[in-house]
């Protein structure tokens, strides 16, 4: 089911953020969640409107915009851009946001699809990739075993 539909807790978060890439077109984003019964993972669909004369048209366009995602997740330990839609299967038990970056070249819009395994890269996976990067660990110090409970 949906839920939070007029406006979602994170929603005025992902709005700041955005809003820091925004050239003062005055970004307007709809988030949207839904509920789903599994027991791990998040599915997340994001779009955008492309401005015109940005990047390639046509099919072009998805070739574009993939190498772009490629170069800038290319040295993330735990993003990985893939060339076909994810499954939250796909992040079962490990750190990894999984990326699919590609185009809607009839409506010019950017389409991302992205999973994580939320009871890993949740808030508690999250916390300990930080805290190795404060202490000069390695990034993926403690957080690379397979956690499948539940």
């Amino acid at each position: 089911m949906a839920y939070s539909v007029d406006g979602h807790r994170h929603l005025p978060e992902i709005q700041q953020e955005l809003d820091l890439l925004d050239a003062g077109d005055g970004l307007r984003i709809t988030f949207l969640t839904h509920l789903v019964p599994m027991t791990r993972g998040i599915l997340a669909s994001c779009y955008a409107p492309l401005k015109e004369g940005a990047i390639a048209s046509g099919e072009g366009a998805k070739s574009e915009i993939r190498e772009i995602y490629d170069n800038f997740y290319a040295n993330e330990t735990f993003a990985k851009v893939v060339p076909a839609p994810p499954m939250t299967k796909h992040t079962l038990g490990n750190n990894d946001c999984v990326v699919y970056p590609t185009v809607d070249t009839r409506t010019n819009r950017l389409i991302v699809l992205s999973c994580i395994d939320n009871l890993v890269k949740g808030a508690a996976g999250q916390a300990i990739q930080n805290m190795n990067l404060m202490f000069g660990l390695p990034e993926e110090e403690g957080i690379t075993q397979l956690a499948l409970y539940p």
